[in-house]
């Protein structure tokens, strides 16, 4: 169990480190109950700081205290008086925080004491620092009222015995929207070249200068600089890295007059790691010239990074002072000989006729391919306190939203994309030591997403072995064999000694695995198993037995997806699945994971809502919170902004997409799913029905005239499916947008025929 704690702690902390403090949160939690149970107290009080810790970086300091609180207990009654010193100064710093100084002051007396007790110095001089601190800000504070109180008595005779100075004063501070255009862009200018700006020269007095400078740094408060009131200056905050930028480009600049790539590319490369470094992206060994034109590929795979473009594509520079019309056609030769084919994309940074380079890439075939970037770009990107939502504003700017939408139809979807899943992701991850898991859904619900997701996580704990393979078009051993080998080529001369590929030679592959990794548990990922499944009931169920022996015996783990095959085969008491896996259903979003589905991408793209609440709530509703028809409808929300050329989506907009003929045809084909007759006859029978039970369903089809054998497994695949839900005994539908389909396309007359012929029935 101490093993456990261990691996609990390693992926809280991993949260943390990923800035994910909520499921950090969860971890600890659940370690700080084993290490109760183990009767751990000193690992107790370490989970606990730890939880004090998070709930502080989350600011909420209330749950600090209440764990902080809860560690000094147990540091008493341990008898540990260093531990509870540490914990009274770490209370101090929380409601230093809380601004109750007071209280502040004295934990840190508390702990200074004990400090001094046991001559612990370098603790006590922590404390005592901050105890001084506060001490000076509590005296200084009744100092400044006093000043403060004066100042206004003093302000308020002034401007009463003279009123005109408020028109003066007024009038000498007043700047007209063309003065301060001017100005800030003579303060850009100056920033741009030497990397600080000076207000003395410009205006004449302190009062304009003071004006100007509170304006700037609102109006630009993207920029990481420092504002120096006394002397009205303005400087870079990362000196070092906009030094070497304005170093760099004028050795590029030299290079580009003198027309020599030999100094060019060198400067370029350098150019490139520093963009890369304020980025956090990577920059890679391979870089391509093609006449004037030289790149340098890139790795921009950073979670922070969350536009939908490639995650590895050129820096590209134009070694050249002109562009012509050709020159679109040349970067895409370059990217050709990057080996990029398709989904092409690249930063181009030119050096001059910015405007006209932009406006022909604009008008050619490739207008979504490439962002063009001249130095002022550059420096805003460097110098901002978000170089990445500085360059995503760049690359916005420039791009069609379709290009980079984030919103996936098809297929999983990326790291950035996925909301909800958090309990079904931490039964995995904490529990597939122990148990085997099937995950069970419709199609297109977020299955193959989460295994995507804790496939690296799986992979990055020390003690697993983890293979993944997608078996979606996989319909005979022969293929799921081919498929391992394909996606582990260290099978493939295992594989390809075996005399014949059949059930038990999995097994054979196992014990190789074993021998490989004595002191590694083997986990294997099988996503969409449906094809495979049906295929190995016709033998019997060979292979699933096989599987099922391994886990038993051998200790060997397996987590499978699938749709309807699988949900039967489980039910099936005959299967070996029957009792094999824990089920767990992946159904529709909670409505917080829903509406962060809507509001975060969007937030990322620019986009912006007429009445973001009435519209969210709206898409939520007409959805139900399944999370590709959530998808579908924000996809077509910004394909209708895009034709408009506006980064507003208006409720007029919604009707247009969700009263489509096309939106009804992708809403029907998916909560169908591979419904079999019955199953839809179930939907058109009962749709009228706000809740019904089993029986009501039976009584139904008996006055319909409908055989009614299958009904309760067919209720629990539309259960599965999500197309009902349940609540004690009583199902209802989940969709109630779906009674539109119902009513212009219902035929049940049709459905019964179809149902009687694959039951051998009658139907009246």
């Amino acid at each position: 169990r101490q093993e456990e704690v261990n691996i609990l702690l390693s992926l809280a902390k991993t949260y943390s480190l990923l800035e994910d403090h909520q499921k950090a949160i969860e971890f600890y939690q659940q370690s700080l109950v084993i290490t109760r149970e183990l009767g751990d107290r000193q690992g107790e009080v370490k989970v606990l700081l730890s939880l004090a810790k998070t709930y502080s970086l989350l600011e909420d300091h209330q749950k600090a205290i209440e764990f902080y609180q809860k560690s000094l207990v147990i540091t008493r009654e341990l008898g540990d008086r260093q531990g509870e010193a540490k914990v009274l100064s770490s209370l101090g710093n929380v409601y230093r925080d809380l601004k109750q100084y007071p209280k502040a002051i004295e934990f840190y007396q508390q702990s200074l004491q004990i400090s001094k007790d046991i001559g612990d110095k370098f603790l006590g001089i922590e404390v005592q620092r901050n105890l001084d601190e506060l001490k000076k800000r509590e005296q200084s504070k009744y100092y400044i009222l006093i000043f403060i109180v004066g100042l206004v008595v003093s302000i308020f005779w002034l401007f009463r015995r003279y009123p005109h100075l408020i028109v003066l004063l007024k009038k000498r501070n007043e700047f007209s929207k063309e003065d301060k255009l001017i100005l800030f862009k003579k303060i850009f200018e100056d920033l741009h070249q030497t990397n600080r700006a000076s207000l003395s020269n410009l205006l004449k007095t302190e009062g304009q200068r003071r004006l100007i400078l509170n304006q700037f740094h609102q109006d630009y408060n993207f920029l990481n600089l420092i504002f120096v009131s006394d002397i009205a200056k303005i400087e870079v905050s990362e000196k070092e890295r906009m030094n070497a930028f304005k170093k760099i480009w004028k050795s590029l600049n030299g290079a580009l007059n003198q027309n020599d790539m030999e100094v060019f590319r060198p400067n370029a490369d350098k150019l490139t790691r520093l963009f890369c470094e304020s980025l956090g992206f990577k920059t890679l060994d391979i870089s391509e010239t093609l006449g004037q034109l030289y790149g340098r590929m890139i790795d921009a795979s950073n979670p922070a990074f969350q536009l939908n473009i490639r995650s590895f594509f050129p820096l590209i520079y134009a070694c050249k002072t002109t562009f012509n019309e050709e020159d679109a056609l040349r970067i895409h030769g370059l990217l050709n000989q990057f080996e990029i084919y398709a989904d092409f994309f690249a930063l181009l940074v030119v050096f001059d006729n910015y405007q006209e380079i932009r406006q022909q890439v604009r008008e050619s075939p490739f207008k979504n391919n490439f962002i063009v970037l001249k130095h002022d770009q550059l420096w805003d990107i460097l110098a901002a306190k978000s170089p990445i939502q500085q360059l995503t504003n760049c690359i916005l700017e420039q791009i069609d939203l379709v290009a980079i939408s984030p919103y996936t139809v098809s297929g999983p979807v990326k790291e950035t994309m996925f909301f909800g899943r958090a309990e079904e992701e931490k039964i995995l991850l904490q529990n597939i030591a122990r148990n085997d898991y099937a995950l069970l859904a419709n199609r297109k619900t977020g299955k193959t997403s989460l295994l995507n997701r804790i496939y690296p996580r799986l992979k990055s704990i020390p003690n697993y072995q983890v293979f993944y393979c997608d078996l979606q078009t996989v319909n005979n051993y022969d293929l799921f064999y081919q498929e391992l080998a394909l996606s582990y080529p260290e099978f493939e001369e295992k594989i390809a000694k075996f005399s014949e590929l059949s059930p038990s030679s999995f097994r054979k592959l196992i014990s190789n695995i074993k021998q490989r990794n004595r002191n590694r548990q083997i986990i294997f990922i099988f996503d969409e198993v449906d094809e495979i499944l049906a295929y190995d009931i016709q033998e019997k169920e060979q292979l699933f037995k096989t599987f099922r022996s391994l886990s038993q015996r051998e200790n060997i783990r397996f987590i499978f997806s699938g749709t309807t095959t699988l949900v039967k085969r489980m039910r099936h008491p005959d299967s070996p699945l029957f009792n094999f896996c824990s089920p767990i259903k992946i159904g529709i979003l909670e409505e917080k994971a829903s509406q962060e589905l809507v509001r975060v991408p969007m937030g990322t793209l620019g986009v912006k809502f007429e009445n973001e609440s009435a519209i969210i709530q709206r898409i939520i509703d007409l959805t139900a919170q399944h999370p590709n028809i959530i998808q579908y409808i924000c996809d077509a929300l910004i394909r209708k902004i895009n034709e408009k050329q506006e980064r507003t989506i208006t409720e007029q907009d919604l009707d247009i997409v969700v009263t489509s003929q096309e939106f009804y045809e992708y809403f029907e084909s998916l909560i169908w799913g591979q419904s079999t007759a019955l199953e839809k006859l179930i939907v058109n029978a009962m749709w009228s029905y706000p809740e019904f039970t089993e029986s009501e369903v039976i009584e139904e089809f008996k006055l319909r005239g409908i055989p009614s054998q299958g009904v309760k497994a067919s209720l629990e695949i539309l259960l599965t499916y999500s197309t009902l839900s349940k609540k004690n005994d009583k199902y209802f539908f989940t969709f109630r947008e779906f009674a539109k389909l119902m009513e212009e396309r219902s035929d049940i007359q049709a459905l019964a025929e179809h149902y009687q012929r694959e039951v051998g029935g009658s139907v009246s």
